[in-house]
């Protein structure tokens, strides 16, 4: 079993322009650019490494500066840079190096993948259970679950959510390896160096938050 953050995207405002240009001139960064930014943001691009891998997403200039401050951004740690090593210094050390200043966590996703739980028990197993009602899920009460019927008859669940994408905390459970890509190898190797066995099927409980963060740094949770 092991732990490891998918997701993390924080508010910070920066001190002077911090564009694509400023990174394409200043440091030795791959300066990705989209053509169009977000809902709330007019500028997005995507710092890389040499060897093209994505390390740091910015989002900057608001949309509306009568919702956010003209200095407002939102920094993402990338995917990749999630499952290396001490992620969160490499955050850290990238706002001090650029002169950021930290406002608060606007995203995280938690994550914990195993094959087995830790008292031994199957997620198959755990599934037929909640399915049949030997199980409950406290507190959050909406549920959404996808799986697959066959022509045979047989019903099987391989992804369970709680709550909404809007809640505090939205819950997910579900077969990590039936989803995950071959776009992203470095998860395969994660899971390989830390015991977990890829030929078995590799299960995943996550919890994103978004509102809910602030309450759980204020210790509400």
């Amino acid at each position: 079993m092991i732990c490891n953050i998918d997701w993390l995207n924080v508010y910070c405002f920066e001190r002077g322009v911090k564009d694509a240009a400023f990174f394409r001139l200043n440091t030795d960064y791959v300066v990705e650019s989209r053509d169009y930014g977000t809902r709330v943001f007019m500028e997005m691009f995507t710092l890389k490494d040499e060897r093209g891998r994505a390390l740091i997403e910015v989002r900057r200039n608001p949309m509306s500066t009568g919702v956010l401050p003209r200095d407002a951004c939102h920094i993402r740690l990338s995917n990749y840079m999630c499952y290396g090593r001490r992620p969160i210094d490499f955050l850290r050390d990238f706002l001090i190096r650029f002169d950021y200043t930290f406002q608060s966590i606007q995203k995280i996703d938690l994550c914990c993948d195993f094959n087995l739980f830790e008292n031994g028990l199957a997620p198959n197993i755990f599934v037929d259970h909640y399915i049949s009602g030997i199980f409950r899920k406290l507190y959050q009460s909406r549920i959404a679950a996808h799986g697959v019927n066959t022509s045979e008859g047989d019903l099987t669940f391989h992804s369970f959510s709680w709550g909404s994408k809007s809640s505090d905390v939205f819950t997910r459970f579900y077969c990590k390896s039936l989803e995950l890509d071959a776009n992203k190898p470095y998860i395969w190797q994660m899971w390989r160096d830390n015991g977990i066995d890829v030929t078995q099927p590799v299960w995943r409980v996550e919890f994103s938050m978004s509102r809910g963060v602030q309450k759980l740094t204020d210790g509400e949770h």
